[in-house]
Formats: C-alpha cells, sequence, structure tokens
C-alpha cells in the first residue's frame, strides 16, 4: 500500500445563490475548461448510469425481461426468431412455474429497450431494419430520423385485433423516464459522426407523453441543448455544457479557443399543453462526472475543474431543488485530484481518479454519519488495483467496489501470458467500505477475468440481506468451482462467502434479478434460477414462435 497524502478540500458554505424566472446567477467565475490539457486521460463513465430513477413496483424501464404480480414478460430477438423482436407473456402457477398467458407478440420491428406500465407494455425501435437470417442491420437510406413505437396491451386475451398499436416519434431515443403518469422521451435530432466530433451537440427535443389505451398521445414537446435529462414530480432538470450563446459552438474555430464551456442546470415545468423553462443556474465550467438527484429535493453534480491556471481540481455541487428556484448550497473542492462518482446516492459521493489510483475521495453529502468530523475523506487502495463503477449500497452504511488487478506482479510474467495467448487476464477483487469509518474493512477475492469481459459489473440480488453476483471467468472455492454467475452475501466482518455459481449463464445474456430468482434470456429460451434451490437444474421454457419469424 502506498503512502497516504494529506486531502485538500474547501467548502463554500457561506455562499448562497439563488436563480428564478430563467435569471441566471454564475456560480463560479469564468475559468478556462482546457481539461484536455491533462497529463492522463479521464475515463468516463456511461452518463444513464449515473443516477437510478426511482418508479412504483408495476413500471420498468429498459430491461427486455419484467416481472410484476406474477406476470411476465420477455422480449426475445435471437437467431430462432430470424432476429426479429417477438413479445411473449408468462403467468406464474402455484408452483412458481411459467405458462404462456397469451399468443406470442409480433411488434413490426426490432425491440431495443421496453417499459412497462401496468397492463401495457411499450417498446421502442429505429428505422433500421432488421435482416433476417443475419446478424447485421441495414440503414434506410433518405428517411428521416425516427424511433419506432409499439403499445402492446398486455391483458385482452387472443385473438386481439389491435395487438400492438404502432407509432413513430422524430429523432433516436436517447433516454426515457416515467413521471407523474407522463412518459418522457428525450431524442437526438442526429446521428453522432466524426464530423460531430468536434463541436457542440446538436439540440435534442424533450416530448412528454399520456399512454392512453390507443397509444401515446402527445401532451408537449420543448427543444433543449444536448446533455443530462432528469425528472422531479412534474418538473424535468436539464445538466448542459455548452457556452453563453446560441450559436453552433466549433471547437476547431480559431475564436473560440480558449472560450469557456459551462454547465448549465435548468428546470422546466412539465404543464397540460407545454414545456417551459422557469429557472436556470451556471455550475462553473468542467467535465461533469456524476449528477445525482435524491429524494429529499437535492441534487449533487461532480465537476472536474481546471485550477490555478494548470492544476487539477473535483467540485462537488450541493443543490436544493426544494422551491421553484435552484440555489447552491454548498460547493467541496478537491485539489490535484479529477474523480468520478463510482458510488453515489444522495447522501454519499465516493469518487476515484485512475490517475491517482492510491485512494477514493468520500463526500459526505448530509454529514449524518457517526463520528463525521469533516465532509471529505481519504480511503486508501493498492495503487495496482483498478476500479469499476458501479458500487452497490449493502447493509450497515457499506459499500462494494468492484476492482481488478493483473495476475501477476512481475512485468515479465505479464508480458508472457500476453505473448502466449494475447489474453492478459486480471484478478477480481470485491472491496467492502464503510462509510461511517471512511475505511476499507475487507478485501475478497473473486477469481479471474479474462479481456473478452472488457466491463464487469456487480448485480445487486438482496442489498437488505448484503447479496450480490457478477461474471466470472474462473473461480474455486469450497462452495463452488467454474465460471458463470458467482452469487453469495457479506459476511458480518464484511467479506463475500459464495452460495453458488450458475455455469450455463454467459455475459451476453438478458438477466433480470430479484431477491428469489434469476432470470436469463438466451438464444431462443428463458431461464430461471431459484436462489433457494441452489442444487435444483434451471427451469427452461423454449421461446418458439409456433408461427416462426415473418
Amino acid at each position: 500500500m502506498t503512502s497516504q497524502r494529506k486531502l485538500r478540500y474547501e467548502s463554500l458554505e457561506a455562499r448562497r445563490l439563488l436563480a428564478s424566472d430563467i435569471t441566471i446567477v454564475p456560480g463560479f467565475p469564468s475559468d478556462s475548461n482546457a481539461i484536455d490539457h491533462r497529463n492522463q486521460p479521464l475515463l468516463a463513465p456511461l452518463h444513464a448510469a449515473a443516477v437510478e430513477i426511482a418508479v412504483s413496483p408495476g413500471h420498468a424501464t429498459d430491461g427486455l425481461i419484467h416481472e410484476s404480480e406474477g406476470r411476465v414478460v420477455v422480449v426475445d430477438s435471437s437467431q430462432q426468431t430470424g432476429f426479429a423482436s417477438r413479445l411473449w407473456i408468462f403467468d406464474r402457477d402455484d408452483h412458481g412455474g411459467l405458462r404462456p398467458a397469451r399468443d406470442v407478440i409480433d411488434p413490426g420491428f426490432h425491440v431495443d429497450r421496453m417499459l412497462i406500465d401496468g397492463d401495457r407494455a411499450i417498446v421502442f425501435g429505429t428505422q433500421w431494419t432488421w435482416q433476417q437470417g443475419t446478424s447485421e442491420s441495414a440503414s434506410l437510406d433518405g428517411v428521416p430520423l425516427q424511433t419506432l413505437v409499439a403499445t402492446i396491451d398486455l391483458q385482452t386475451p387472443s385473438p386481439s385485433p389491435r395487438q400492438a398499436i404502432q407509432q413513430t416519434v422524430p429523432g433516436l431515443l436517447k433516454e426515457l423516464h416515467l413521471a407523474d403518469r407522463h412518459l418522457i422521451l428525450v431524442m437526438h435530432s442526429e446521428l453522432p459522426t466524426i464530423a460531430t466530433i468536434d463541436r457542440q451537440p446538436a439540440p435534442e427535443t424533450v416530448h412528454s407523453f399520456a399512454i392512453t389505451d390507443d397509444g401515446l398521445r402527445e401532451i408537449a414537446s420543448q427543444p433543449i441543448s444536448a446533455g443530462i435529462t432528469r425528472p422531479l414530480g412534474d418538473r424535468l432538470l436539464t445538466l448542459t455544457t455548452r457556452d453563453d450563446t446560441t450559436e453552433p459552438f466549433n471547437m476547431q474555430d480559431s475564436e473560440n479557443v480558449g472560450v469557456p464551456l459551462h454547465n448549465w442546470l435548468t428546470q422546466y415545468a412539465v404543464g397540460a399543453g407545454a414545456i417551459a423553462p422557469v429557472a436556470e443556474i451556471d455550475l462553473g465550467s468542467g467535465w461533469i462526472g456524476s449528477f445525482q438527484i435524491a429524494n429529499d429535493q437535492t441534487a449533487t453534480a461532480v465537476r472536474t475543474v481546471q485550477s490555478d491556471g494548470s492544476g487539477i481540481a473535483t467540485s462537488i455541487d450541493i443543490l436544493d431543488l426544494s422551491g421553484d428556484s435552484i440555489r447552491l448550497f454548498d460547493s467541496l473542492t478537491v485539489a490535484n485530484f479529477a474523480g468520478y462518482a463510482i458510488a453515489a446516492q444522495p447522501d454519499f459521493v465516493l469518487l476515484y481518479d485512475q490517475a491517482t489510483p492510491e485512494w477514493l475521495v468520500l463526500v459526505d453529502i448530509q454529514s449524518q454519519h457517526p463520528g463525521t468530523a469533516q465532509p471529505v475523506r481519504q480511503i486508501e487502495l493498492d495503487s495496482d488495483w483498478t476500479l469499476h463503477p458501479e458500487g452497490l449500497r449493502m447493509s450497515n452504511n457499506r459499500v462494494v467496489v468492484l476492482a481488478t488487478r493483473p495476475l501477476h506482479v512481475d512485468p515479465i510474467d505479464r508480458l508472457r501470458d500476453l505473448s502466449i495467448d494475447g489474453d492478459q487476464g486480471t484478478a477480481a477483487l470485491l472491496l467492502t467500505i464503510s462509510l461511517d469509518d471512511a475505511k476499507l474493512v475487507a478485501i475478497s477475492p473473486l477469481g479471474n477475468l479474462s479481456n473478452t469481459l472488457p466491463h464487469p459489473a456487480l448485480h445487486s440480488i438482496d442489498a437488505a440481506r448484503d447479496r450480490v453476483g457478477m461474471f466470472i471467468e474462473q473461480h474455486e472455492s469450497d462452495t463452488a468451482k467454474g465460471s458463470g454467475f458467482l452469487y453469495g452475501h457479506l459476511d458480518d466482518a464484511g467479506n463475500f462467502v459464495a452460495e453458488g455459481l450458475l455455469r450455463d449463464l454467459q455475459p451476453d445474456d438478458e438477466i433480470d434479478i430479484d431477491p428469489r430468482r434469476l432470470m436469463a434470456r438466451g438464444d431462443g429460451q428463458l431461464a430461471q434460477h431459484r436462489w433457494d434451490q441452489p442444487d435444483q437444474p434451471a427451469m427452461q421454457m423454449p421461446l418458439v414462435d409456433p408461427n416462426g419469424p415473418t
């Protein structure tokens, strides 16, 4: 372990900034946004994974497997269907088995995403067709960018004269949210290309729809700048990075060199016929690493900024969203650190910087943890580790984070592995961190990973019982040996205790997990594994359309 450096941070708690009725109040003095001049590159996390949107149990966003109140809905687009999408609906019997509830439904296009709203499924695709018998898509030249939408009644028994109500929405789907019975869609107006890399992204459009028996009915729409969009009751928040003009911004133009790009948080009111901006605040320049909304209507934004002309710092902005305006409650700045959120919830943010891998920064947003002397604390790590988002919150104020390290300490041994099979594998570790003590309390070896799994991730099984799982290439313990989906729990000391290994699962399978079972959709079949029956074979349901691909 490397020696711990002193953590330097400053707070701006005394500052209170108000913004309402589009009155813009700068949160920080204008400074250069030349973050790209940093010696070591930033690792950008996926914005879509930056915040978890809370929805009621009868709703689900994304995912192509969904279960609610004994009904399972699955979208299959495998070779068995000629790579065309089919929607399957199952009911559970008294023994927990599955039986078809109605005929297989053809939505009419290749499905990329699905949302369940009570007794309706809403599926989304693009205007690209999926060639039957191949795995390649073909673009329809000359057709405007649009997203295909189908609303499907899950209750009506077969035969139904309207199995899928098909509609289109202009643009390509970027985000979808369900809030206050409204479906919010954020649409791209153009495809990202090499020509668009060096300028600000094209504007996007946010649509609000009512979900009806006749499909989606548009309530309102509003052009917005490209960024992160989050619903909050009858409001929308957008966090965008732009200059202070409305003109297209090209970074290659000489007059734009050195022009600072700032991060603007805008609040929109979603009404019966309009999505109208009502407040905005300038958070200052920098690269956004995380944006979190808490249930108590506060938010945090994590920015990497340039400080003192050439230095790098991470700013954590704490925002009050409780009124019609946006208030900057506090801002904490960590010097010589370019962190992004490896785990974040309303009361804490855990920041990681690959350029300084020997430590994490824990930011206590609400200062409610006992014994907390300072809101920003440092957690020492081994510099050979690489941490992967996203960490999971467990019981007793603990967080688990997945880490990997080289299989061999000696660089010569690493080169030998790479020269033999071209795959320099890594060892996977589960790190258990105490938020109360700001301390790494347990390090649990999980097994080995290969480079064929580029984005290893943890899966929450039952946070209340400290149960997690992940795909592993090779695991060996008294309980389980081999490769597959490894699952287990944390003991009182925070160590991972393996419970079993599901060997017939692949990392590219579509999976859905709850505290009772894991469901996986592979090539033409649906499998269910019960956590309380580790020695029983998985229940298999073939997904074979009796009518065949069309």
